[in-house]
């Protein structure tokens, strides 16, 4: 019997989305990835869980009107489009399909399934958790505090979680004590009064900067005006860290400007507003609107 969802898909088998084609069970949380790599070796093991984040999984499951990232639609093509910069091989990108797939129709025994896959694979508690690798589900809210009335960060208490996010900051809500947030610059046009609020309120915003789009070294000069901003100390008069020596988000100062070079698709992007352009001269934004500052 095929039983069709209100998206006229086809239910898979829940069993059949967490196992390989092999029957071996699917990686759920990957400690290798070039971002774990690089923490571990400034001393910060991280594991994170990679989903589909937008468009992808529909091609193949049908689940066109579902998306686990708000912003999809703004910076998709050269953010998530193919679930990050890098493109992934074709049995990478059918294990994040169906990890979203299987968060979309599934989402209380998956996130039960992303709990216990944690503690099989870290039972010290000694990596970072960062559930939101290529998505922004908001795993922390109210609706998901399914595991014994907690959420996912919460039943993981002994561990120290970080996420990147897109959203808006909840105030009033109750976020985890053990989960920090470091808000990402978009193309959202009120993202930079939200990453105020981010700041302001203790956490970090992330920036992704890049110099001019005609450089003919487009990935050397995004670093030096990186670095040229590391030097300086402060951006808009808020302290920079270097986002790209480690995953150690917790780490960071609070209220200040996490700064990241362009990579990838990033580096051919030549109208997205999603980097910040960078003049090297003045260090100063070369696009922001009047009145728009961090």
């Amino acid at each position: 019997i095929t039983v069709k969802t209100k998206y006229n898909h086809p239910v898979v088998p829940f069993n059949m989305l967490i196992t390989t084609n092999s029957g071996a069970p699917r990686r759920i949380w990957t400690k290798n990835s070039a971002k774990g790599v690089k923490s571990k070796k400034a001393g910060f093991p991280i594991m994170i869980h990679y989903a589909a984040p937008a468009r992808r999984h529909a091609e193949t499951t049908g689940l066109s009107k579902e998306t686990l990232c708000l912003w999809s639609g703004d910076c998709a093509k050269d953010c998530i489009a193919d679930s990050g910069n890098f493109e992934y091989s074709v049995n990478a990108k059918a294990e994040l399909q169906a990890k979203a797939t299987a968060l979309i129709m599934y989402p209380e025994r998956y996130i039960y399934h992303m709990y216990l896959t944690a503690l099989a694979n870290d039972p010290d508690h000694s990596y970072i958790k960062r559930a939101e690798g290529t998505s922004d589900f908001g795993f922390w809210q109210d609706k998901w505090r399914i595991i014994n009335g907690r959420s996912l960060y919460e039943a993981l208490g002994d561990s120290q979680c970080a996420e990147y996010t897109k959203r808006r900051y909840p105030a009033g809500a109750q976020l985890p004590s053990n989960l920090h947030f470091t808000y990402s610059w978009s193309e959202h046009p009120r993202c930079a009064k939200w990453g105020r609020e981010w700041l302001d309120a203790g956490y970090s915003t992330a920036v992704v900067v890049r110099a001019h789009p005609e450089e003919p070294k487009p990935r050397s000069s995004a670093k030096a005006v990186k670095q040229l901003l590391l030097d300086k100390g402060e951006w808009f008069g808020r302290k920079v860290v270097d986002g790209d020596a480690s995953e150690a988000r917790h780490k960071d100062p609070k209220g200040s400007i996490v700064l990241l070079y362009a990579k990838g698709s990033l580096l051919r992007a030549t109208q997205s507003r999603f980097p910040v352009y960078v003049d090297g001269d003045t260090l100063k934004p070369t696009y922001l609107s009047k009145g728009m500052k961090l």
